[in-house]
């Protein structure tokens, strides 16, 4: 197995059963309901515990080979185990990245720890 990319790899803290992503994403669910995946992976660092997206068939013997829980596909693959079937499987994992890996946003306002020129103007649309 290829080392994992800690970009991709670290946890990410949002638990999800392969039902509940299939509901999310409205596709469609083969295999487990329970299963539960801990996020996304690529086909050059595939982890346990997560789903891969596979656009050929090749793709699916790499990932399954790897030992991904879960691939993600479209309807014009084939696949035994455990997995979604997506129309838009790219798409699709956009919203599996994002379910996973939510964007943290700044809070507003100044940090306690700010050096701001007492001249300066701030925008009010600023973050």
């Amino acid at each position: 197995m290829a080392a994992p990319n800690p970009k991709i790899s670290k946890s990410m803290s949002n638990p999800t059963t392969l039902g509940q992503l299939a509901e999310l994403l409205g596709a469609t669910l083969h295999g487990n309901a329970d299963l539960v995946l801990e996020g996304v992976c690529g086909l050059e660092s595939p982890l346990a515990d997560h789903i891969g997206m596979a656009e050929t068939a090749a793709n699916i013997a790499t990932l399954r080979e790897s030992g991904v829980s879960a691939v993600l596909h479209g309807p014009d693959l084939e696949v035994d185990g455990d997995g979604l079937v997506a129309k838009q499987p790219r798409v699709a994992f956009a919203k599996l990245l994002q379910h996973f890996r939510p964007e943290i946003l700044p809070s507003a306002g100044i940090h306690p720890s700010a050096v701001i020129d007492p001249r300066a103007e701030i925008d009010a649309t600023a973050y």
